[in-house]
């Protein structure tokens, strides 16, 4: 099991040449440091409750990979694994918190942005646990709305 890393070591493996599953040249990223990632949910068979998450990060320039559980999928949570994840890769991160899924899905929902809309952005499906990220709605969204009422009778 590799415990660490230097980063020469990073650059160089990702400024080689790798080959896809059908022997064609892949390019690799021009830097360590840009990560993808998923929460992988493990609730059976419903996401009903409260439930074991895991955060998993990979750096696609060098294909380092960290994992960090989450009791949950709530946006602090998951925010504080990113924060852990941070600290433990050996170079620096290249995106900030602001592309967790659940902090982007609250933007697109603060925005008024259509759910099918924020779902195609986000790659969820529709009525998945994807729809259940974020904090609600900023207070301003939630006035405006208000505002909207009309309170005289018809």
């Amino acid at each position: 099991m590799l415990i660490s890393i230097k980063q020469s070591t990073v650059s160089q493996t990702a400024r080689s040449e790798k080959r896809g599953a059908k022997g064609e040249v892949c390019a690799p990223p021009r830097a360590p440091g840009a990560v993808q990632g998923d929460l992988v949910l493990h609730c059976g068979e419903s996401t009903e409750g409260f439930h074991l998450s895991n955060l998993v990060v990979v750096d696609v320039a060098s294909g380092w990979i960290e994992l960090e559980p989450i009791w949950g999928v709530g946006a602090v949570r998951v925010g504080a694994g990113v924060e852990h994840i941070h600290r433990r890769l050996p170079v620096p991160l290249r995106v900030t918190v602001g592309v967790v899924p659940a902090t982007v899905k609250g933007r697109l929902r603060a925005a008024q942005v259509p759910l099918d809309v924020q779902n195609a952005i986000l790659s969820h499906a529709a009525g998945s646990v994807g729809e259940s990220y974020g904090v609600g709605y900023p207070t301003s969204v939630l006035l405006e709305a208000v505002s909207k009422i009309n309170y005289t009778a018809t």
